[in-house]
């Protein structure tokens, strides 16, 4: 017990001898290094929070596009080429020209 009332008067003693400027220059390390590290921590949680969403959002465009390709290309292959085949008789009827049709 006297140790530490021993060390909070000596402590004390330093301060009063010591400027403001000087005893925070001292004492800077006892709330600089939590405030770094905080931050640290914060901006990586935020980061890794980031990478997280932007690679969830990729895997849904993939799922999106992959389920265009499978579903929706084979319609749209289909329609194109009954588009193809009319345009084809089309001109054949226009022009009378056996070519246009093959």
């Amino acid at each position: 017990m006297h140790l530490t009332v021993a060390v909070v008067l000596h402590l004390m003693a330093q301060a009063v001898s010591n400027t403001p400027f000087e005893w925070a220059s001292q004492h800077l390390h006892l709330v600089a290094w939590p405030t770094i590290v905080g931050i640290v921590a914060k901006v990586s949680w935020k980061i890794s929070k980031s990478i997280q969403q932007t690679k969830s959002q990729v895997e849904k465009t993939v799922e999106q596009i992959d389920t265009m390709a499978l579903n929706h290309f084979p319609h749209m292959e289909k329609a194109l080429v009954n588009m193809d085949k009319n345009i084809r008789r089309l001109a054949y009827h226009t022009t009378g020209e056996a070519d246009v049709l093959e």
